[in-house]
């Protein structure tokens, strides 16, 4: 073992040990803070400080020639949040954020994504109009002003098994942002339409999946639309995401745009109207009340603000 990695190691022990001069585990205010995991490129994991998690320990881990220090973050009983430890840039805690929400959506969403970003922006854990977005920027993940669309370099590693396990997870779980890379939508129960405007290169496939309809697999050399209808008896989850393997080959997947629309029945309207009588408080993050009772985010100027719905819940909103 060479003396480079023993002061790598020395060092990383250095920064656990600092973890014990603050408040996690059962000396924190349970369900009040957050631990928080901050990467190299500008993405953060925050895991919930609940009685006695999350528990962290390092261990090195050998890849053929090189020994690399992972940190293993316990947030629930045997399982676990893993990087690597030369990616993190710092780990603090702080009072828990505001977690993200979506909606069924009850009428055609359309966008964009030339139109929405500017680049360097950190889409790890975000809502943008209602879409839930989860991409590691650390590698390269996220919006280019040169392809002008969403480039994701990394594919959503073991997807079959993991979103099994994800299935019960509601976006603002921090569980599904630790496991997941890729987009989510919820449509209403009915019918409709998923059309994704992207290409992929390389060995790298885009997946869309559902649990009703399951998924289906897309690649394209060349910038197409791609259509995936679903039937689903009640609100669901779509899940678009990078499908692959670990190649030497350079491999990618680019999300121009996407539309979703919904075909309701006679039944299901009766859903949509339920839905559509939803009002909103809407505040911007200062706390100065923008609009009381709302009945749509749809008109709202670009900005983060703190919604209240109908008394029931809160969420942070990103209008863009």
């Amino acid at each position: 073992m060479n003396k480079d990695y023993l002061f790598r190691r020395s060092r990383w022990l250095w920064l656990l040990a600092l973890l014990t001069l603050v408040p996690i585990g059962s000396r924190a205010q349970s369900d009040s803070y957050e631990m928080v995991i901050s990467q190299k490129g500008g993405s953060e994991v925050a895991v919930p400080i609940t009685e006695g998690y999350p528990k962290l320990f390092d261990q090195p881990t050998f890849y053929g020639d090189e020994t690399i220090d992972e940190l293993y973050v316990e947030y629930e009983a045997n399982t676990y949040y893993i990087v690597k430890a030369r990616e993190v840039q710092r780990l603090f805690t702080r009072p828990t954020q505001l977690l993200p929400s979506i909606e069924p959506i009850t009428k055609t969403l359309e966008i964009d994504f030339a139109n929405k970003f500017t680049g360097g922006e950190n889409l790890f854990n975000q809502v943008v109009d209602n879409v839930y977005m989860s991409f590691d920027s650390q590698y390269g993940n996220g919006y280019t002003p040169t392809t002008k669309g969403l480039v994701l370099n990394t594919y959503f590693a073991d997807w079959g098994n993991k979103l099994f396990d994800m299935r019960p997870l509601k976006v603002g779980d921090s569980r599904l942002s630790l496991q997941y890379q890729g987009l989510i939508v919820e449509v209403p129960a009915g019918s409709g339409e998923v059309k994704v405007d992207m290409e992929t290169h390389g060995i790298y496939s885009l997946i869309i999946f559902n649990f009703a309809n399951m998924g289906v697999l897309y690649k394209s050399e060349e910038r197409s639309e791609v259509v995936y209808s679903y039937n689903v008896s009640e609100p669901t989850y779509i899940y678009i995401f990078p499908e692959g393997y670990m190649s030497a080959e350079k491999s990618s997947v680019v999300l121009y745009g996407l539309t979703v629309t919904t075909n309701a029945t006679d039944g299901i309207q009766n859903v949509k109207k339920q839905t559509d009588t939803f009002t909103y408080d809407i505040y911007t993050t200062d706390g100065r009340l923008v609009s009381k009772a709302a009945q749509s985010l749809g008109n709202l100027s670009k900005g983060v603000y703190v919604i209240k719905q109908d008394n029931r819940r809160t969420f942070k909103y990103i209008s863009r």
